[in-house]
């Protein structure tokens, strides 16, 4: 069982987003003079979606400020029995952007603001917890064969899933009874690997167990995208990658590029060609799938190293 951490696509975006703008300001010769900032009170209130939970309180809220040509800024505010919060006296300036965030039960919820918006009526929506993986559900799911490299009969695989809480609570794996049952798992080819894990959840573990992956990571309410990418090793021309859909899923789609083979399934409907730039792309795809369903996928005709790559293979390493 390996453990990796979860990328934060969101977090990677800013810090590249930060990257640039620090690469700009280091090259920028001409000389940098202070800006006139206004200053307002920023507030709103800290709210529990949870039907029936009481209003939190005393939760501290941080103000993160970013602006352009100056430091990150934060402050903090906590709020009162009505979950009220204010920050008098917030530099505002136009194309700054405003982050607010709470952590309540160990969770974090953030929401980011610009200058444009209303920055006297922000609401923070918080969630009660649940352990139960029956609000969360699997909406589609999408495999994109990427390419194959025949000198190692090696394919690069990404799969997008869209997950969905449609509950009001959010969902917190029960980690301390040990069971990767009460984890959000997701099925892969036996064999995969080089995984890397992208997801627009709250940070967590990756569990690479039996015939996939499980996420130790929480779920609030709504939509989630995550991202999976892997590598997979085949020995001949075809490769079984059937699967069990554990959580079933509202649609799968697999694409599967024509100049890397071909794809067939018996429970899959063949919706033909469709091009991606300018890769031709075979789609076959299954709606409503029920959790528990095996369908099997059976790739042909992948790429084979040359007569001289098949004999540097064969020969035995020299060491």
């Amino acid at each position: 069982m390996v453990e990796r951490v979860i990328h934060h696509p969101v977090r990677m975006l800013q810090m590249l987003a930060t990257a640039l703008a620090l690469s700009i300001l280091v090259g920028w010769v001409a000389p940098v003079y202070a800006q006139q900032h206004d200053t307002a009170t920023i507030s709103g209130h800290v709210v529990n979606g949870t039907a029936g939970a009481i209003t939190p309180q005393g939760l501290t809220v941080v103000l993160d400020v970013f602006q352009a040509g100056a430091q990150p800024s934060q402050i903090t505010a906590k709020t009162d029995t009505m979950g009220h919060f204010a920050f008098d006296g917030a530099l505002v300036q136009d194309g700054a952007t405003y982050h607010l965030t709470v952590v309540y039960l160990g969770i974090g919820y953030t929401v980011a603001l610009s200058s444009q918006d209303n920055l006297s009526d922000v609401r923070v929506t918080v969630y009660e917890a649940t352990s139960s993986l029956e609000i969360v559900s699997i909406r589609n799911n999408v495999m994109l064969v990427l390419g194959a490299d025949a000198a190692t009969r090696t394919l690069t695989l990404l799969e997008t899933l869209q997950v969905a809480n449609k509950g009001d609570r959010v969902f917190i794996p029960n980690v301390a009874q040990g069971s990767v049952m009460d984890l959000l798992r997701f099925p892969l080819p036996a064999g995969a690997f080089d995984l890397d894990v992208q997801a627009e959840l709250p940070e967590g573990q990756v569990l690479q167990v039996d015939r996939g992956v499980a996420l130790t990571t929480p779920v609030p309410p709504g939509e989630h995208s995550i991202l999976l990418g892997y590598k997979l090793p085949y020995t001949g021309e075809s490769l079984d990658i059937s699967r069990v859909f554990l959580k079933g899923a509202g649609s799968f789609r697999l694409l599967m590029p024509e100049k890397v083979g071909a794809a067939s399934s018996r429970a899959l409907v063949d919706r033909g060609v469709t091009a991606i730039g300018a890769t031709n792309f075979r789609l076959l795809e299954l709606a409503n799938i029920s959790s528990g369903a095996e369908v099997d996928i059976i790739l042909d005709g992948l790429p084979q190293p040359s007569l001289a790559g098949r004999i540097r293979m064969a020969l035995p390493t020299r060491s």
